[in-house]
């Protein structure tokens, strides 16, 4: 049986003359559609073409097929018809009853082709992962956690490379006193997610974690979030902090960096190395849930204090900052002081950011610019990049290629080298998750799927170009050992026929489809030297090995 890709849907045009006779007792038949498929496992532009039709008299129909290169033929309603390259055509059905005939119903069929241009020696980013955030459900309820069938959904079928968890506010409750074992108000015990972090660990997943509030007991309001019940807010940095302020105390540095150290040590202990550490999640806002607000100045005190302990304590855990979000002279000015400090400069491990709204996909877009201008910060000192939370996607289509577009430009303009989603899991699926507990999985999943399966941790941005006017958002990766090839194909336009040019590509790639009805699915093997079939709204990954 042929591998067929369903490309249009198109409406037909009536043709003068072909008008029943109402004179006649018969009636001709209907055409009601024509499905049009291209055959992926044969030459070239061969499509299939299956007329739907009926005649309200119930008599046997025949079919002529007009396909507008001169060939033509009477062989029923199924029919196929190899196209030479590069031009369009209308091709014609007429259905007769061998009294009546139809009108003509037409489809029209493009086999141009547009240049897809690879250039392997153009080297931008290298990847160091890919992934999201949490466990089969949040940290904050009861569970499950990590059953075996979600941790195979991770590794085995989504591909994920890096995932980011909480340093929970629960593991020192009091001052110097950290247990694993100990249960507060909205967080298991700490020993709970060992099991699911030793499996991630095992497979080669980078962990990295974020604070979202120091222990109630270290802050100036004695809370672990702003104490509002509802409400969040951007609040000044009162560099005094009093009762009122959702702050960490000025003389609690010391004691958080140990914390911070202890965690670490900890995990190290249970066979868990942790990859990076923010110090903190958001720092410009006070939220309802736990949060603790900074400035620049503020951040990079912190910073210095814990990078300080961790060097002396030869950690080779990288601590990222300010995963901030929103306004971008606001990140700016989380960032600047600790790159503008030669003590704090090499502890600064990577910019992350949290990508909210930034999903414009042309060069002169404000968000391609402001990751433009996200990048450069760090650039200089060769620190890379990180997008550490996004979300907010609808759970349809339209949310699954926003996303797959946000993604793009990111790794585009942004150069960004890991992705993290939040969240992984949830109870139910909604526009902040990638599935639900119980496996069941969005579309965004499987536009995830396209990069995380085939993007792996060390693989190099290279360069790729499409002409702007196909609305093709292209991205190629290669593995630094020369042995494979990623490009990713974003269609935001309509069915369209690529082809790869460039050196040194291999000969073949697999190909596999994401859109809205179609989920990661393999196309097969396709020759790099043939054309290759881009529907409409999707996103396609070749994977090349040499």
């Amino acid at each position: 049986m042929k591998n067929i890709l369903i490309l249009t849907f198109l409406i037909p045009f009536c043709c003068a003359g072909c008008k029943k006779n109402s004179s006649s007792p018969n009636r001709p038949p209907t055409v009601q559609e024509v499905k049009t498929t291209l055959l992926l496992d044969s030459p070239a532009f061969t499509f299939q073409f299956t007329a739907t039709a009926t005649d309200p008299d119930l008599q046997s129909l025949t079919y002529l097929w007009d396909f507008g290169d001169g060939g033509s033929t009477h062989d029923g309603p199924v029919v196929t018809h190899h196209f030479e390259a590069g031009k369009n055509y209308t091709v014609q059905v007429k259905v007769s009853d061998g009294q009546a005939t139809s009108s003509v119903y037409a489809v029209q069929i493009s086999t141009q082709v547009s240049q897809i241009n690879i250039d392997l020696s153009q080297h931008f980013q290298t990847i160091e992962g890919l992934g999201g955030f949490g466990m089969q459900n949040q940290t904050w309820t009861d569970g499950p956690f990590a059953d075996q069938r979600y941790i195979n959904d991770l590794l085995n079928d989504l591909g994920l490379s890096m995932i980011r968890v909480d340093l929970p506010y629960n593991f020192e409750l009091h001052p110097g006193y950290f247990n694993i074992d100990t249960q507060a108000a909205g967080r298991q015990p700490l020993k709970t997610y060992f099991p699911f972090l030793q499996a991630m660990q095992q497979a080669g997943v980078k962990i990295i974690a974020s604070v979202w509030s120091p222990p109630a007991w270290m802050k100036s309001n004695g809370r672990i979030d702003n104490g509002t019940g509802n409400q969040a807010s951007a609040p000044k940095y009162n560099p005094n902090p009093g009762p009122d302020d959702n702050e960490l105390r000025l003389d609690m540095y010391d004691d958080f960096a140990h914390m911070c150290a202890v965690y670490v040590q900890v995990l190290k202990e249970h066979g868990i190395d942790l990859y990076a550490l923010s110090i903190q999640n958001e720092p410009r806002f006070s939220e309802w849930y736990e949060s603790c607000v900074y400035d620049g100045e503020a951040l990079h005190n912190l910073l210095k204090i814990v990078g300080d302990t961790f060097q002396q304590r030869g950690y080779q855990t990288k601590l990222f900052i300010p995963e901030d979000i929103g306004w971008l002279d606001g990140i700016k000015g989380m960032v600047m002081p600790s790159l503008q400090d030669p003590a704090t400069l090499p502890y600064v491990g990577a910019i992350a950011v949290h990508g909210y709204a930034f999903d414009g996909v042309t060069a002169n877009s404000p968000d391609a610019q402001t990751w433009q201008t996200m990048y450069s910060w760090g650039a200089p000192y060769g620190i890379p990049l990180w997008m550490t939370e996004t979300s907010g996607f609808s759970n349809d289509w339209n949310g699954a290629m926003s996303l797959a577009k946000a993604m793009y430009t990111a790794f585009r303009f942004g150069n960004i080298s890991a992705w993290l989603f939040w969240t992984i899991s949830t109870s139910q699926i909604d526009s902040y998750s990638l599935m639900d507990v119980n496996g069941n999985k969005s579309l965004r999943y499987f536009v995830s799927k396209n990069f995380y399966k085939f993007v792996r941790p060390g693989y190099i941005r290279a360069g790729i170009s499409a002409d702007t006017s196909t609305h093709i958002y292209p991205l190629v990766f290669k593995d630094p050992q020369g042995r494979h090839i990623t490009v990713i194909l974003i269609n935001d336009g309509a069915d369209q026929a690529v082809q790869l040019s460039g050196n040194g590509l291999p000969q073949q790639f697999v190909q596999y489809l994401t859109n809205a009805n179609t989920k990661f699915d393999s196309i097969g093997m396709i020759p790099s030297s043939k054309a290759i079939l881009l529907p409409a709204s999707s996103v396609t990954t070749l994977y090349g090995t040499y």
